[in-house]
């Protein structure tokens, strides 16, 4: 279409309108590394096995660790309105030279195992995320309304200002190599037009054509690890067969114990079974009394459930979640809030000694499920804390943990 704008304009919106059809959301409760029977066995199970790591096994995870970084930067700069051409295409160049060897990698059994959490954060966020930056960059040229982040970030200042503060707040160990994307939970940030987006030209076209192209490669190369893994670990039966509930350890919400705050700075949970190197991969589930029908009706289906899959775990999230929207209506903020992620986590624990223990931390907070409107004159009523269903699920594992944390209800319009 080159040289003819109205087509070249035309394809452009098709493709965005196309994507925006999609529904992300099963995708990031999901793993690529999910058997059909029964459940993948976890790297520390490996040993225990008789499988041992090879010197292929740590370079297949090096190499994946190393193109999650790559491909972050990627998102980020296509982001950032800052960002020139030349420099997305030394970003795309990254991509490549790290990724790269993954088409020639053969890692074993301890190996794919090993990489489970580099196939999920790359297979249902990053890769998601990098695709959704461009076609927002050419939706913005079209003039259509920008879509918000897939993944809810802070603002930028609060980010910054968090990591700063981390070792002195949490520990010299706070975790902050996993903020290479942005801190999710609080404010979400609108997401600015990139310099790809100021001009529909040629070499924009090309530059997003490259994109994909690279894109689409890489997607097979994980994917094809990831499922080559699966049928080596159920030929090996290597494979769990249920998983239980847990009570979470602690949720530290505001300054007291007694009760919560919605968007309290420093908000956390602490739990087991959480994944503490890529902790968006973990989601955070608040039901409130708004859905405290069909949300008690999900909380009890995962209490008493014995999932002997992947696929049931993430089944039974979206049937209950599918019951709160028809519930609430599509658009209610109690519903849109449900689902929270966060891109930092610490270990170990405050409130627990044990190992395995992980922290997930939310620098501005839990998004609002439980809102109250005084009476006219009444305006320094708070209302009653009550308690507020909180599930934890990890996409490796599936695993659930869950606590009923009282919380004050959220006063729309107060000062954060």
């Amino acid at each position: 279409a080159a040289g003819d704008d109205v087509t070249l304009e035309a394809r452009a919106e098709q493709a965005v309108l196309l994507w925006r059809s999609f529904d992300q959301e099963v995708l990031r409760l999901s793993s690529p590394f999910a058997p059909e029977d029964g459940l993948p066995p976890r790297e520390s199970d490996m040993n225990s096995f008789g499988v041992f790591e090879t010197a292929e096994d740590a370079l297949h995870v090096q190499v994946l660790e190393g193109t999650v970084a790559a491909v972050d930067a990627l998102v980020e700069g296509l982001r950032d309105e800052n960002t020139l051409l030349p420099e997305l295409a030394q970003l795309l160049g990254d991509v490549v030279t790290a990724a790269a060897p993954l088409g020639d990698s053969e890692p074993g059994e301890y190996g794919r195992v090993a990489a489970q959490p580099e196939y999920a954060v790359l297979a249902a966020h990053l890769l998601p995320d990098w695709i959704d930056a461009l076609m927002n960059d050419l939706g913005a040229t079209m003039g259509l309304t920008p879509e918000p982040p897939t993944e809810l970030t802070a603002a930028p200042l609060a980010e910054a200002a968090f990591a700063a503060a981390a070792p002195d707040v949490l520990g010299a160990d706070a975790t902050t190599e996993t903020a290479q994307g942005s801190a999710s939970a609080g404010v979400v940030r609108k997401r600015p037009r990139s310099t790809l987006s100021e001009q529909l030209t040629i070499f924009a076209v090309n530059t997003v054509i490259d994109q994909m192209n690279t894109l689409k490669k890489l997607h097979n190369d994980v994917m094809g690890q990831a499922f080559s893994g699966v049928m080596l670990v159920a030929l090996a039966s290597h494979l769990r067969v249920a998983l239980a509930g847990q009570e979470l350890v602690e949720v530290v919400a505001g300054a007291s114990l007694s009760f919560r705050r919605f968007y309290a700075p420093y908000t956390m949970v602490e739990g087991f079974g959480l994944d503490a190197k890529y902790p968006q991969l973990n989601e955070v589930i608040l039901l409130g009394p708004e859905t405290v029908a069909p949300g008690l009706e999900l909380f009890e289906a995962i209490k008493s459930a014995k999932f002997d899959t992947l696929w049931s775990s993430v089944k039974t999230l979206t049937d209950g979640y599918g019951k709160i929207k028809d519930f609430l209506g599509e658009a209610d903020e109690a519903y849109a809030n449900g689902v929270q992620r966060t891109h930092f986590a610490d270990s170990p624990c405050i409130f627990t000694s044990a190992p395995g223990c992980v922290q997930l931390l939310f620098p501005n907070g839990f998004y609002s499920v439980y809102s109250y409107e005084p009476p006219p004159g009444f305006g320094t009523l708070v209302g009653i804390p009550l308690p507020i269903i909180t599930l934890v699920r990890s996409s490796l594992t599936g695993e659930y943990s869950f606590a009923t944390p009282p919380f004050i209800p959220y006063k729309p319009g107060q000062e954060l």
